[in-house]
């Protein structure tokens, strides 16, 4: 499997670096996709570049998160034992991902990544899935409240 990603990869995306903070990023770029982890790799939409930077660092530490806690096989079985639900667990994971990118970069630049991710799938760009996300609203309240 890692070895059809790795080609995936390689044939379909861009291989850049983007800095924040002295902190770089390894992303690969791809149309049409928004921002997601596939193995080991931030993978991201070309029209990421046209974001404001503070939106950029702000999804790139959320996808960092994943790509350093999602795999931690241990905790994402308590917390469907915790939840009793995968689709929750998999919410929670959302959740402290958010979290984890406010404290990286800020409860204001994480909110309005959220928004703008909000915008995206009101216009069709890119879709919500319900077992995978939370609404965007209660991800802004868990953000605001924590």
């Amino acid at each position: 499997m890692k070895n059809i990603v790795d080609v995936w990869i390689k044939t379909r995306c861009i291989k850049d670096k983007i800095i924040c903070k002295n902190k770089v990023f390894n992303v690969y770029i791809i149309k049409d996709c928004y921002a997601k982890v596939i193995g080991n790799k931030i993978i991201i939409d070309d029209n990421f570049l046209k974001y404001p930077k503070n939106i950029q660092f702000a999804l790139l530490y959320h996808e960092e998160y994943h790509l350093y806690n999602w795999s931690n096989l241990l905790k994402f079985i308590w917390n469907v034992i915790k939840f009793k639900s995968i689709i929750k667990a998999r919410w929670e994971e959302e959740y402290n991902a958010d979290i984890y990118s406010s404290k990286k970069t800020s409860k204001k630049d994480v909110i309005s990544f959220l928004k703008k991710a909000k915008k995206e799938y009101d216009k069709g760009n890119i879709k919500y899935n319900p077992k995978t996300h939370p609404l965007i609203e209660d991800r802004i309240n868990r953000v605001l409240n924590n």
